[in-house]
């Protein structure tokens, strides 16, 4: 399994802080933001992309990721979190957080 560097919440910027209490938020409660576009991630690693661990296979456990920001060609973006979520429970819990800010050829685990 490889190894993810560790980055500190407390080493965002305001804007990707922000971010990720809306993805916190989403991932959890199902609240909507219009500047958070959120859905299923695949973890195929296609197109040079890293590949997170494999989701267990037991359960019902996803992998969900929020693209926000806009990059200089305004598509939505910037900046990437994929949650690995356990939806067995009666809220959904989060397992694990990670980010990208190179459209996934790496990843950080998001830690406390």
């Amino acid at each position: 399994m490889a190894k993810y560097p560790k980055i500190s919440r407390d080493k965002f910027s305001r804007e990707v802080k922000e971010y990720l209490r809306e993805m916190n938020d989403r991932a959890m409660n199902g609240t909507a933001y219009p500047d958070l576009n959120y859905g299923p991630y695949g973890n195929e690693g296609g197109h040079g992309s890293m590949k997170l661990p494999p989701v267990p296979s037991k359960g019902d456990t996803h992998y969900f990721e929020g693209r926000c920001g806009m990059t200089r060609n305004h598509d939505p973006g910037r900046y990437r979190f994929v949650f690995l979520v356990d939806m067995t429970t009666t809220t959904p819990l989060i397992l694990k957080r990670y980010y990208s800010d190179n459209h996934y050829a790496s990843f950080y685990e998001i830690v406390s």
